[in-house]
């Protein structure tokens, strides 16, 4: 009797989780990279979709897994692994959420692009408003979208910062990877000096081995030379 039961219990834990999905307005996991997938700052995408209802479908499912896999009682066991896993799952997106709206918001207007990668929300800095061509002094205008900024950096205890520097192919490697690293330390610096602690920045420098565009072109090459700040949860 108890694989019929076993399979059952998961079955209906499963289901439940997907009732979760089919509870709130969310997009399908396609518009956003599967889990597993590396952003251009080199870290791991944590979830399937940008969204709290998906956070709480992949929750469910993980812990469903987990409950049925423990225990005598595994078809139960699933049942209340699903719930708590979805309880975690969705207090992760619904975080991140909240802190993808508010640096939409303090950042709009600024040429500063924002983006949902997963449980990640990337912060691309273009060039051509940020430094100079081939400097890492750090322009007026991007001064102030940082410091706009840091107050929602600083309140994010459950997340890690990633600053990265990137730069196109042109000129040598050495000076591309110094390049990238004095301009990625440049926007740490004055998130630091805004209020940020840094012991949850990661510094990261980059020459161009994480493009985002073609190096044949200049359109492609201006893409390119970037810093990126990216809010990572790490719970």
């Amino acid at each position: 009797m108890r694989p019929s039961f076993v399979k059952t219990g998961t079955s209906l834990a499963l289901l439940a989780s997907l009732g979760l999905l089919m509870t709130g307005c969310v997009q399908p996991a396609s518009v956003a990279p599967p889990a597993g997938t590396v952003s251009a700052c080199g870290y791991v995408n944590t979830a399937e979709s940008n969204n709290t209802g998906t956070g709480l479908l992949v929750g469910a499912l993980a812990g469903a897994a987990l409950g049925a896999a423990t225990g005598h009682s595994h078809g139960k066991r699933a049942a209340i692994g699903a719930a708590g896993g979805a309880l975690v799952g969705g207090a992760i997106g619904a975080y991140m959420d909240q802190k993808e709206q508010a640096l939409r918001q303090q950042l709009a207007g600024s040429g500063v692009l924002v983006a949902r990668s997963g449980n990640l929300v990337i912060l691309t800095f273009p060039e051509g408003i940020t430094f100079p061509v081939g400097k890492s002094t750090l322009a007026g205008g991007a001064r102030q979208s940082l410091d706009r900024i840091a107050p929602t950096l600083a309140s994010s205890d459950r997340a890690r910062i990633g600053v990265c520097g990137h730069t196109d192919s042109t000129g040598s490697r050495s000076f591309n990877e110094q390049l990238g690293l004095n301009r990625a330390r440049a926007v740490a610096d004055e998130l630091m000096r805004a209020g940020v602690p840094g012991y949850r920045i990661d510094v990261r420098g980059f020459a161009d081995d994480m493009p985002i565009a073609s190096n044949a072109t200049a359109a492609g090459r201006a893409q390119n030379r970037r810093v990126e700040i990216v809010l990572v949860p790490t719970s």
